[in-house]
């Protein structure tokens, strides 16, 4: 049997805020984070100044802006056009009975709020060009959380264009993937983005959607662990990142592969 490849090294995404120092309770509040190892007091810094925007509410932003809420996010954007429906809450619990027929965006804030009152919390409407654009010098990190292939591929492209870090994950039933793209990073990593993975979106009607084949609650919940993770990493600077590589899960088995699509660096 051969040798396991040695793992990548971490990659650290620029921030555009300075670190500062963490209040009091922070150090209650954080008090397991801080304990683990590669991420302690400068990784909670970096977290706190942290801009992050994620794309969707759903079944795979509902864990995701949990966690990164819980994890201390400093500013979190949150972009989602549609209204909480009764449907939705079989996996996207950031909402709740209560709040069918309101803005998901408007419900997860105040969800996200109630969770952790330190950070900012930023409800907006749908990701387009114009409202990407408007954010470029406001976010460091971008998470792509819809179900739609046509604004995953919005996302894709203006973070491409723009060289915004983009954590990215797909799910249909109970089969997924995730990948972190980024078309500026440092020396010697590589430019990588959706389209080096997935070059063009499925055709019309090629692929059947969550509305037709359905989709498992924690499977989705699976997938978007698995993103949030990779977001700390990138913030933090810590662990090797799902770059060039993109996990493949199926629920059904739970068998999960890594699948190198690209060399993530020159010296590689």
């Amino acid at each position: 049997m051969s040798p396991a490849p040695a793992p990548l090294p971490s990659l650290e995404i620029p921030l555009g805020r300075p670190l500062q120092p963490l209040p009091a309770g922070a150090y209650d509040r954080h008090r397991r984070s801080l304990l683990v190892e590669g991420y302690g007091e400068r990784g909670q810094q970096r977290l706190a100044a942290a801009r992050v925007l994620v794309v969707g509410t759903g079944g795979l932003g509902s864990p995701v802006l949990f966690y990164l809420a819980a994890m201390g996010v400093g500013t979190i954007y949150v972009s989602d056009a549609d209204e909480v429906e009764l449907n939705n809450l079989q996996r996207q619990f950031i909402h709740t009975e209560a709040t069918v027929g309101t803005l998901k965006a408007d419900s997860a804030a105040a969800a996200l709020r109630a969770l952790n009152s330190e950070i900012e919390i930023v409800p907006m409407g749908p990701a387009t060009p114009e409202s990407l654009d408007a954010l470029r010098d406001d976010i460091d990190l971008v998470m792509e959380c819809s179900d739609v292939f046509a604004t995953k591929y919005l996302v894709g492209d203006w973070c491409a264009a723009n060289g915004k870090p983009l954590v990215w994950a797909s799910v249909m039933a109970m089969i997924w993937q995730a990948s972190v793209f980024w078309t500026a990073p440092p020396a010697p990593w590589r430019p990588l983005g959706l389209r080096d993975l997935h070059a063009e979106a499925p055709a019309a009607g090629t692929v059947q959607t969550s509305h037709e084949i359905g989709v498992l609650g924690p499977v989705v919940g699976q997938v978007a662990s698995t993103q949030a993770v990779e977001a700390v990493k990138l913030i933090v600077g810590t662990g090797s990142p799902l770059f060039g590589r993109v996990l493949v899960g199926d629920a059904r088995t739970q068998q999960i592969d890594q699948l190198e699509y690209a060399v993530p660096r020159e010296d590689a």
